[in-house]
């Protein structure tokens, strides 16, 4: 239909899907690649993270707790 009168010969069909990467440790490691300064600043400000995944959608929250011990990795 895209293209029109091109007479093309669909000779076959494969399925497609979409499959997304993210994982809450993928998350984490860019959460920790803010840096010390800045994770400090989230605990202080925003006592929480929400990061979210715009591909599949997903909501990955850190609660201040799991913030400090992650900010304690941090070298």
């Amino acid at each position: 239909d895209l293209l029109g009168s091109f007479n093309l010969n669909i000779l076959d069909k494969i399925p497609v899907s979409f499959h997304c990467g993210c994982s809450r440790e993928r998350v984490e490691k860019a959460l920790l690649s803010v840096g010390k300064e800045e994770l400090d600043d989230i605990i202080e400000n925003d006592k929480k993270a929400v990061l979210h995944c715009h591909f599949c959608n997903t909501d990955y929250e850190f609660d201040e707790d799991y913030l400090k011990k992650l900010r304690n990795t941090v070298k």
